[in-house]
Formats: structure tokens, C-alpha cells, sequence
């Protein structure tokens, strides 16, 4: 393949996977696990979160640029490496699948209780599949026009400032919270998808890694929207407030008013449908990735279709939001463990692959 992803595009698909209807819920997450003032955790995170993107710069330089299944080939056994990849790729196909179901669910009880979850689900995993067998290249271009489409609406809580109060921001931190490890949890899922740049090595130049400052960029922007919206949150609405809401930014938006549009906050949601579907998008497109390389004479286009079809079934058996999210939140542990340790496993075989002469040092 000669046409390569572009930096601009890079950074673009990282903040359009990263941000998810998770950021409806997040002030909730930050006042019910860290107490008064818990947006402090937003900056706190963020930092782990680059860290953790620093952490998969280095193992991909010190790969050479080599793709992921390619490096685990160099220091595991291939039926390990394989059935690696398939555990890994399972994972990210169900959490995919959770997360458009999770979608779905709350559009039906903010909108339409009367719509048929199924078949609804049934027609966004249509969609899904023809956006992952277009491929990559495309995918990062489907990104840009979903963040043009919805970069303006969080500049529109702007407009709430006067009706945010100095009084919230208590002189207390971090009082009536408790469950920071849980809350760790829960707020680091909201950033996940930048585990997306360790895929992107065979689509990007091979040696050069300054496309990683991409990825930097749209993980930095996405942590700007997160801490900006959380701090005006806790500023809007009072500390019980924020702890009973169930989703404060979409009761925020429920306030905002425009010229043409009388359910701003209905508008918002339903365009936050492409958010969701680009993240089923990137989780499914990793989990092919992975199962194709495993099973290389079985066309993407059929894997994918089968991960897709298999996952619908699976997370049909959680039918209410609160168990969806309990199954999400479990995945999302998953990712989390797994965005750090397959690094430090990467970096240390590789080093075991240089000291038995298998890669030649940079």
C-alpha cells in the first residue's frame, strides 16, 4: 500500500475513539468516587493516560516500526502469540459490541422508549461492518467529518457560565468520596481508544515514529473537553446534584437554548450517535486486525462479519443499561490492564529478541 495516514487524520480518529457517551456521565463519576472538587482526577488521569501513550511510543521505536503481531512473533511461540491476539481480539470485539448496545439504550430512555433495541442495534452493526471493511485509510477520513459535525456542540455549554456559581467549588478537595480505585477505573475508560496508534504502525511510515505526536494531540484535546466540561459541571450544580444525576451534562444541555433547535440536548445526543459508532468502528477493525493475522487466508471482510454477528448474540444476554454497564465496565478493566501490560511485554521481549540476535539495535 502506497497511501499513508496522514497526521491530521491520526490525531483526528484518536479523539473521535476516545470521546463516547461516557462523557455524559463523567462529572457523576468524578463526585460519586473522589468527592468535592473530584475534577482534580480528570488532570491526574490524563497524566497516567500519557504516560501510558509514552509507554507504546517506546515499545513501537524499539520494535523498529514493526507491527504488533510481528514483534510478539519475535520472543513468543506462535500458537502462544496467536492465542494472544485471539483473547485480545475477542475482548475488544465485545467491548465494541457493549459499547453500541450501551448506545442504544440510553437513546431509547432519553428518547424513544418505544424503539426496538434489536433492531436498531441490528442496523448501527451494518453500518459498523461496511465502515471496517473500507479499511483505515477511509475510517480516519469518516472521523474528520464526524469531528467537524460535532466539535461545536461543547461550545455550547459556554453559554451556561452565568449560571455557574464559585460557591460549588467548595474550599474542601476530595471529601465524601472514597472508591478511588473503582473511580480510576471508570474515569481512565473514558479515555480509552488511543490503545488504537499500536495498530496504526503498518498504515504510517515504517521506522518513523513522529506520527506518535499525532496521538499526543488528540489524546491532549480530548483531555481538555473532559477537564473543561467536569469543572463547569461542578460549578453548575451542586456537589448532592452531580452524585444523583445520572448523566449532569445531558441535564446541562437539557438548559441550553438555540434560535431553531428546542431540544438542545436531544440534538446533542443523537449526534453522538456517530461518536459511538466510530468507536464500535475502531474496537472491531483492531479485533479483525489481530484474528486475520492469525487466520490469514480468511478475508477481513468474512472476520469481521463473524465478530460482529458472534458479539450481537453475546452481549444480547445483558438486556438492561445498569448490566450492559457492569459488563462494559468489566471490559473496560480488561483494555486498561491489558493498554499497559502488552507494552512492558512488547519492550521486554523485545530486549530478549536483541540479546538472541534477533533484531540488531538501532
Amino acid at each position: 500500500m502506497n497511501e499513508k495516514l496522514n497526521p491530521f487524520h491520526i490525531a483526528i480518529l484518536i479523539h473521535v475513539v476516545q470521546v463516547g457517551v461516557t462523557v455524559f456521565s463523567l462529572p457523576r463519576l468524578c463526585a460519586v468516587h473522589y468527592g468535592t472538587n473530584g475534577w482534580i482526577w480528570i488532570v491526574i488521569i490524563g497524566i497516567a493516560v500519557t504516560a501510558n501513550i509514552a509507554l507504546i511510543h517506546a515499545a513501537v521505536k524499539m520494535g523498529g516500526g514493526r507491527p504488533l503481531p510481528e514483534m510478539l512473533g519475535l520472543f513468543l511461540p506462535k500458537p502462544v502469540s496467536g492465542i494472544l491476539q485471539l483473547a485480545i481480539g475477542c475482548m475488544y470485539a465485545l467491548s465494541a459490541c457493549l459499547t453500541s448496545k450501551q448506545y442504544v439504550l440510553m437513546f431509547e430512555l432519553q428518547s424513544f422508549p418505544a424503539t426496538n433495541p434489536y433492531v436498531f442495534r441490528a442496523g448501527i452493526d451494518v453500518l459498523i461492518l461496511c465502515l471496517v471493511v473500507i479499511g483505515i485509510y477511509n475510517l480516519g477520513k469518516a472521523a474528520t467529518i464526524v469531528f467537524f459535525a460535532t466539535i461545536p456542540f461543547p461550545f455550547f455549554y459556554l453559554s451556561l457560565l452565568h449560571d455557574v456559581k464559585l460557591v460549588r467549588y467548595t474550599p474542601f478537595f476530595l471529601k465524601d468520596g472514597g472508591h478511588w480505585v473503582e473511580g480510576f477505573f471508570q474515569v481512565f475508560a473514558a479515555f480509552l481508544g488511543f490503545e488504537l496508534c499500536l495498530f496504526l504502525v503498518p498504515y504510517v511510515q515504517r521506522g518513523d515514529t513522529r506520527w506518535f505526536y499525532a496521538v499526543y494531540a488528540g489524546n491532549t484535546f480530548s483531555w481538555f473537553i473532559y477537564l473543561a466540561l467536569t469543572v463547569l459541571a461542578f460549578g453548575f450544580s451542586s456537589f448532592g446534584q452531580l452524585k444523583d444525576l445520572l448523566f449532569p451534562l445531558l441535564e446541562m444541555a437539557g438548559h441550553l437554548t438555540l434560535p431553531v433547535v428546542e431540544r438542545v440536548d436531544t440534538l446533542m445526543f443523537t449526534f453522538f450517535f456517530l461518536m459511538a459508532v466510530m468507536t464500535a468502528t475502531a474496537y472491531f477493525w483492531m479485533a479483525t486486525e489481530l484474528v486475520t493475522y492469525v487466520f490469514p487466508n480468511i478475508r477481513k471482510g468474512w472476520v469481521a462479519a463473524f465478530l460482529i454477528a458472534s458479539t450481537y448474540f453475546v452481549s444480547s444476554i445483558p438486556n438492561e443499561l445498569s448490566r450492559v454497564s457492569a459488563w462494559l465496565q468489566l471490559m473496560a478493566k480488561l483494555a486498561i490492564g491489558t493498554s499497559f501490560l502488552l507494552p512492558v511485554l512488547l519492550l521486554i521481549g523485545m530486549l530478549a529478541a536483541r540479546a538472541l540476535g534477533r533484531v540488531k539495535a538501532p
